[in-house]
């Protein structure tokens, strides 16, 4: 695999192990330190399936947020399959439990999804202090 930053290989990377929320590292190209993918929990690797579904199994080829075309992603966005509830979490791996959202959108919702909940949470608990 080559880096879109460098052009380097990084079948090696480097782990930045540190505090990223639900994530328990990052790696990183080690020539040039441009982000590659979020490593997670030891503890949750295990937790974490894939889904039977993909965007063309179930028709669709186009973003269900966004609504761009996968023609329009650009160079690097793909069309992935979101779990509206997690599977850890209860979710199933069905058809109505499943958006296609764009990589640029799918981003999007687990961000929200995991910082503006911690920050909805801390603000409820100090409310009923």
């Amino acid at each position: 695999m080559k880096c879109i930053g460098c052009g380097g290989g990084f079948d090696i990377f480097k782990e930045i192990i540190g505090n990223f929320g639900e994530h328990y590292a990052k790696a990183v190209c080690p020539y040039c330190d441009r982000f590659i993918k979020w490593i997670p929990k030891p503890e949750n690797e295990d937790k974490r399936k894939k889904s039977k579904f993909t965007p063309e199994k179930l028709n669709k080829y186009y973003c269900e947020l966004c609504l761009r075309p996968s023609e329009y992603l650009g160079k690097h966005g793909q069309l992935e399959i979101h779990h509206i509830k997690e599977i850890h979490d209860g979710g199933e791996d069905e058809k109505i439990n499943i958006w296609v959202l764009c990589s640029h959108c799918h981003s999007l919702v687990h961000h929200i999804r995991t910082y503006l909940n911690k920050h909805l949470k801390e603000i409820y608990e100090k409310a009923i202090i």
